[in-house]
């Protein structure tokens, strides 16, 4: 009974934690190359931390580019909710030579740490019984 309990509880925290589905990244930002985040999803909100940073919606729904309007800022967030639920938290910071400028977010994020929460429970739920 103990260990019914034990794996009810493991799962209720899984699923209580996969459901906020929040996804963190740090982005390095320049002001002579312009950075691309592309979503799965439409961009619903977002808001940055500084004026330091240029930010725009595109044309397409799904896309934000950003652009450091002064050299060497200070770190900044970026916050970002998409149609579907997900909600990103970014740190910004200076690169004068970033090497990354097209950062695809899909929805993977979430699903690998689903997957993983599984795996996870039904390994204890195993080595109990």
């Amino acid at each position: 009974m103990k260990m019914i309990f034990s794996f009810i509880f493991f799962l209720f925290i899984s699923f209580s934690s996969i459901s906020q589905q929040l996804i963190q990244k740090r982005l390095k930002i320049s002001d002579a190359k312009t950075t691309f985040l592309i979503f799965d999803d439409k961009v619903d909100y977002f808001d940055i931390g500084s004026g330091d940073i240029g930010l725009k919606h595109t044309e397409k729904k799904n896309i934000i580019k950003l652009k450091a309007i002064t050299t060497n800022f200070r770190e900044t967030n970026l916050t970002v909710m998409t149609s579907n639920g997900h909600y990103y938290s970014f740190l910004l910071n200076y690169s004068a030579n970033p090497d990354t400028l097209n950062y695809f977010l899909k929805n993977y994020y979430v699903t690998f740490l689903y997957s993983t929460h599984l795996y996870f429970y039904t390994s204890v739920c195993n080595h109990f019984l």
